[in-house]
């Protein structure tokens, strides 16, 4: 799909139909599919990208995951948006204690999308949960660090972020 004001515009829309309901159910249905269908073990981790790692801090709240590799996450600080309804997502992070999910987060310190002060919020959210995390910030990076072909990719990021998320896996999904 082509990035259009059109299609940006129709993303959003379909945004505000997301349940945290809804968005669990999948979640739920996708890892008994793939322990069924996959061969998998019972250990469980998740993987997100900007809304892809908003749903993945929601799956560490409620599911019973081992590990979560989240990449720039907006929208878990301020309400109103994605699954932060009715209030911030962020409110949630007891979840992730209560499971011992460990957290491993990237983040871009240019991001146009979570700047300085949220990050922060997300590390006091964090530390007072007593989540086993690490907040890891590129200097210099900007939102989508990860994805090559696109302006803000950033090759050292993007390189490091994912020896991390594959040894954060080995770790505590073997």
């Amino acid at each position: 799909m082509a990035e259009t004001d059109e299609n940006r515009t129709r993303a959003f829309g379909l945004l505000g139909e997301l349940t945290r309901e809804g968005v669990e159910a999948d979640f739920r249905a996708a890892i008994a599919y793939a322990r069924e269908h996959g061969q998998a073990s019972d250990k469980t981790g998740v993987l997100g990208f900007s809304l892809g790692g908003h749903l993945a801090y929601f799956a560490a709240t409620r599911l019973d995951l081992d590990a979560a590799a989240i990449f720039y996450p907006g929208w878990l600080t301020t309400s109103g948006t994605a699954l932060s309804r009715p209030e911030p997502l962020l409110a949630a992070t007891e979840g992730i204690a209560k499971d011992d999910v460990r957290l491993l987060m990237f983040f871009a310190e240019l991001d146009h999308v979570i700047d300085a002060e949220q990050r922060e919020q997300i590390g006091a959210a964090l530390n007072n949960a007593g989540v086993r995390h690490e907040l890891v910030v590129y200097p210099g990076a900007k939102h989508a660090f990860f994805f090559p072909g696109r302006e803000p990719y950033d090759a050292a990021a993007a390189e490091d972020s994912w020896r991390r998320a594959s040894e954060l896996f080995a770790a505590e999904l073997s």
